[in-house]
């Protein structure tokens, strides 16, 4: 429902043409396509069984209680971001929904008592939502493959374990559920992308068991904060081969050799986050076989960040778009200039507290700046003062640049052409 206000909403529910995601404009101000897409083509008249549903709503409160009016209204796709129990969302028939988000929304108890046999997308965010209510959607949500519990704070391990009949579950967000305390045993045989970022009880015990029983489907992997050690590290490169996205930062139960991990990875590796994990020579050797790396984050990790190893990523790694190289002693003006004349994809470098930067940053990055960046973080680099980022910028002349400077200012250029 891409348009904010209209007072013939009403009207336009009871019209004979059906709201869809990408609403044709038919000379109407008020039909506007979301944002990224087009509008659809005019289509035939719906029959009566298509002449009230709906799909990719998004709703506020006032827009609800006039759906409440609406009679027989079957929706597929509903967003009611922070609903309360005052909203009545009883009132809608839920068996059509395939997909559902109530981000932020608060006392949602015995909400998944009844069967949704249609829902694939459930997301479920900074929700009130406990261990009970987890069972329920385990029990009652059986075709569930994108699970969405990331910062409920009353759920613990009791719960996600209650998750095991969701035998199709392929995308599954814990990050932030502090609840979680104790390791747990789940296995989810359709499992290709998860999320644990922040979870600092878990270990090994569960992160094997959801590696091992993914069967090697694993793409997107979020492991920040926790407690894994090398053995998962070893399971996992056993396991990789189909791994793009991986995140490592702060898992300080790993010393460092990841050299296995990267090689089996490395056909398909894009974003790859090691924060403050040491890596050794031979880790940094394997990291240059991962040609397709997009992101890169390497800030705070101990590692012999010379100028040639700089050379040797920055020509392994040519389609590199974010790079942050946070507080690497070893980083030099040389080092950061193989990245510059390697990598033009690249949007956003950032560099805070790298010490061995100088001001000549203002001269050698405009010659060599990338054709996409957006992005040239200076946060506590001693020599780039607000006037050093201010002389990069004009000598840049580029108003979509953003430079910040040693005080952590965001710098711009004004744009004269708006």
């Amino acid at each position: 429902c891409s348009f904010v206000t209209d007072p013939r909403l009403p009207q336009l529910l009871a019209s004979p043409f059906p709201l869809r995601r990408h609403c044709a404009s038919r000379g109407d101000p008020h039909f506007r396509p979301l944002q990224g897409g087009a509008a659809d083509p005019p289509r035939a008249a719906p029959t009566d069984s298509e002449s009230q549903r709906m799909s990719k709503l998004h709703l506020t409160e006032p827009r609800f209680q006039i759906l409440r009016a609406v009679e027989k209204l079957r929706l597929t796709s509903l967003w009611i971001p922070n609903a309360t129990p005052q909203w009545g969302l009883e009132a809608l028939d839920w068996s059509a929904l395939e997909e559902l988000d109530l981000s932020g929304s608060q006392d949602l108890h015995s909400f998944f008592c009844e069967p949704m046999t249609h829902l694939t997308v459930l997301r479920l965010s900074y929700t009130s939502l406990g261990d009970a209510d987890l069972e329920e959607v385990g029990t009652n949500c059986r075709e569930l493959r994108w699970l969405d519990v990331s910062y409920c704070e009353n759920i613990t391990s009791t719960g996600v374990v209650a998750l095991a009949p969701l035998t199709q579950l392929a995308k599954l967000e814990l990050s932030g559920c502090i609840g979680i305390v104790q390791e747990f045993s789940l296995s989810c045989p359709s499992l290709t992308c998860l999320d644990m970022e922040g979870l600092g009880s878990v270990g090994d015990l569960t992160v094997m068991e959801l590696i091992e029983g993914s069967c090697g489907n694993m793409t997107k992997l979020w492991l920040g904060e926790t407690q894994v050690t090398g053995a998962s590290i070893g399971l996992l490169a056993e396991h990789a081969e189909a791994l793009v996205t991986l995140d490592l930062s702060w898992c300080d139960g790993i010393d460092g050799d990841l050299e296995d991990l990267l090689s089996s990875s490395a056909a398909r590796l894009e974003n790859l986050w090691l924060r403050c994990v040491p890596l050794s020579d031979n880790s940094v050797q394997a990291l240059a076989k991962c040609g397709r790396l997009k992101s890169l984050n390497l800030s705070r990790s101990q590692w012999n960040g010379s100028d040639d190893a700089m050379d040797l990523l920055a020509s392994s790694c040519p389609l590199l778009e974010e790079l942050n190289l946070g507080w690497c002693s070893d980083l030099t003006d040389i080092g950061l200039l193989h990245f510059l004349q390697r990598c033009q994809g690249l949007m956003r470098v950032e560099l805070q507290g790298c010490k061995r930067i100088t001001d000549e940053i203002a001269e050698y990055l405009p010659r060599h700046c990338p054709r996409a960046l957006e992005l040239v973080d200076l946060s506590w680099v001693d020599e780039c003062s607000e006037e050093v980022a201010w002389a990069l910028l004009q000598n840049c002349q580029r108003p979509e640049l953003k430079v910040i400077d040693y005080y952590e200012n965001e710098l711009r250029l004004p744009n004269l052409n708006q």
